[in-house]
């Protein structure tokens, strides 16, 4: 299933974890994430997998809009 992320914001207080981040990773494509300590690469996994929320973008699963949607939602 295609998956991509569309200008995701998360911020913790002042601290900004994402800015802006978009991503698509097709179907049957592998992705890896990397990036120094504190970079958001936790964060942005958790918005993908529904156990965080972004202050401000999208998430779609497939061409569906997932970003609200909860995880025992996202199949």
């Amino acid at each position: 299933m295609k998956i991509e992320v569309k200008d995701l914001v998360r911020t913790y207080g002042r601290m900004v974890a994402l800015d802006r981040v978009s991503l698509t990773a097709d179907d049957g494509e592998f992705l890896a994430l990397l990036g120094p300590s504190g970079s958001g690469k936790t964060t942005l996994l958790r918005i993908i997998a529904g156990l965080d929320y972004p202050d401000d973008g999208t998430v779609f699963f497939g061409g569906q809009d997932a970003t609200r949607l909860k995880i025992q939602k996202r199949r």
